[in-house]
């Protein structure tokens, strides 16, 4: 015991610690797991209410960085619909319905009910061949086959099959199908002409004709070719839902304080939850179970970097969450002033100026936007550049051309002739599309790249909590050493009985030994007391 205890102490004394560090890190992995959900459930809330005041039409927030508080009266004339077009009285989806060529074109009857092909003005074009063994059905198929129609075979319920064409919405959207070289059925008068509307025109069998949108906003008439309109107000998506001519009705967006003061407020929690936990296991006082780790410390140090840290590319100037009432306690756990923050909605909500609703969006909602009226900017769904602020010029010329932050390089102009934009593949910018709505030089111009703070947290949990993060290595790193102490522990003990048999062996001879020499001391001792007796 006194050679080998202190050695197997040692050892599961470091079994344990490294068994409590282990689970002390699943507990931060489930605690960032819970800090993304919170990230996630919270992203893209915005401080404003938009509101109709009848249900024909709906309105959300679709782009936060554009959305301001806004009022209009609204009424909805009409709804954008879809050609139906059909041909009926088939006897069996396998008819035959005969052969030749067929082009469909997509655009717009000048009169929707036309007696001529003339009436038609195409914008797009596609062609197939039916063969003689083309069924009702086959046909339907390579009709829905072209992209902007759909195309069905219909049990009308009278022991006859309709086929059914459908466009897309909008007057732009309809359908006109031409039929050349067209051959009939055998044994039949059935003829691919059966389905020409480029000759015949489509009064006869058309159903609904296309049209587009009608909505009056303050007296306006405005038309759309859909019923999802998502550049009638900036920022926001209407939806049409039914007509509503009686009267105009009141259509708005108003700034909702206190949904944005539970949302900030719910951040707040959420980040003091995670706090709490890093400042209990790396508390070297308290003797925290990952007082010593550098991997939790170098994570706890990234997440207060964020939360006390700037935010780019909503102004010209970082944004911090002090400005919204955002403060640091001693404990280290933040608190969110209502007072402060109220004021600080109120302030921002009072700017006229491009991205004065950002002070908000920078913890909640990424955006892409410029401070220039004469640009729109758009963001690539497949790559993110960096937030930051850069200066845009357009410089006129044949063809016009474009610089971001001073360089032209990797910008590349597309429309030049006609309506002329940009996008970026340089470092910083690569994924912008830029679209001025002038021709004319730009000289002075921004474009705000902004990542929210939300967005920034969510995806470095990402990076630690990924395969090959920091977190998963660092547990691998501890079970490692926990497998060695291991082993080394059953070493130990295997050692124990060898060490004991060989102190078994020497005091087994040490006691021989000492046998035989207590032996030889008493035939020692009796030879003595014989001498002594015979003198």
């Amino acid at each position: 015991d006194a050679e080998i205890a202190p050695r197997k102490d040692a050892l599961n004394n470091q079994i344990e610690e490294k068994n409590t560090q282990i689970s002390a890190l699943a507990e931060v992995v489930s605690d960032l797991n819970s800090l993304k959900a919170d990230m996630t459930s919270l992203s893209n809330t915005t401080q404003l209410s938009p509101t109709s005041a009848n249900t024909a039409l709906g309105i959300a927030v679709s782009d936060s960085a554009l959305a301001k508080e806004f009022t209009a009266d609204v009424t909805v004339v009409s709804l954008a619909t879809a050609q139906t077009i059909e041909f009926d009285d088939f006897t069996s989806p396998t008819a035959a319905i005969g052969s030749g060529g067929v082009t469909i074109e997509l655009g717009t009857w000048a009169s929707p009910y036309g007696a001529a092909g003339s009436n038609f003005t195409s914008s797009s074009t596609s062609s197939f061949s039916v063969s003689s063994t083309t069924t009702l059905s086959a046909f339907a198929a390579q009709l829905d086959a072209v992209t902007g129609v759909n195309a069905s075979v219909l049990d009308v319920g009278d022991g006859t099959y309709s086929l059914v064409i459908k466009s897309e919405l909008g007057a732009s959207n309809a359908i006109n199908i031409d039929v050349t070289s067209a051959g009939g059925v055998s044994g039949s008068t059935t003829s691919l002409n059966a389905f020409d509307t480029d000759t015949s025109g489509v009064a006869s069998v058309q159903k609904v004709v296309a049209a587009d949108a009608s909505l009056t906003v303050d007296g306006i008439t405005v038309k759309r070719s859909t019923n999802s309109i998502t550049d009638l107000f900036d920022g926001y998506t209407v939806s049409l839902n039914s007509t509503y001519t009686t009267a105009p009705f009141r259509v708005s967006a108003a700034t909702d304080v206190d949904s944005a003061y539970t949302a900030m407020n719910s951040l707040v929690s959420s980040i003091n939850v995670t706090k709490s936990l890093f400042k209990g296991l790396t508390d070297r006082e308290a003797d925290g179970a990952l007082a010593d780790d550098p991997v939790v410390a170098a994570i706890e140090r990234k997440l207060d970097s964020y939360f006390n840290g700037g935010i780019t590319g909503f102004f010209t100037n970082s944004v911090y969450m002090s400005e919204l009432g955002v403060s640091t306690n001693r404990d280290g756990s933040i608190s969110l002033s209502e007072s402060k923050f109220r004021t600080a909605m109120a302030t921002q909500n009072s700017s006229t100026t491009a991205g004065g609703n950002n002070l908000f969006n920078s913890v909640f909602n990424s955006s892409v936007y410029s401070d220039s009226p004469l640009l729109k900017v758009e963001k690539s769904n497949y790559i993110d550049p960096t937030a930051g602020v850069y200066a845009f010029v357009q410089s006129t010329g044949n063809p016009p051309s474009a610089t971001i932050d001073g360089s032209g390089s990797n910008i590349s102009t597309y429309d030049a002739d006609t309506a002329p934009y940009y996008t970026s593949s340089q470092t910083n910018t690569a994924g912008l599309k830029i679209t001025p709505t002038t021709t004319s030089n730009i000289t002075s111009a921004n474009i705000f790249v902004g990542t929210s703070l939300l967005e920034q947290i969510s995806t470095y949990i990402d990076t630690v909590l990924a395969s090959s993060g920091d977190l998963t290595t660092r547990e691998t790193t501890l079970g490692t050493q926990l497998t060695d102490y291991q082993i080394e522990l059953e070493d130990t003990e295997a050692k124990t009985a060898g060490i004991r048999e060989r102190y078994m062996s020497q005091f087994s001879a040490m006691e021989s030994a000492v046998t035989s020499l207590k032996g030889t001391g008493d035939y020692l001792t009796n030879m003595i007391e014989s001498w002594n007796s015979d003198n």
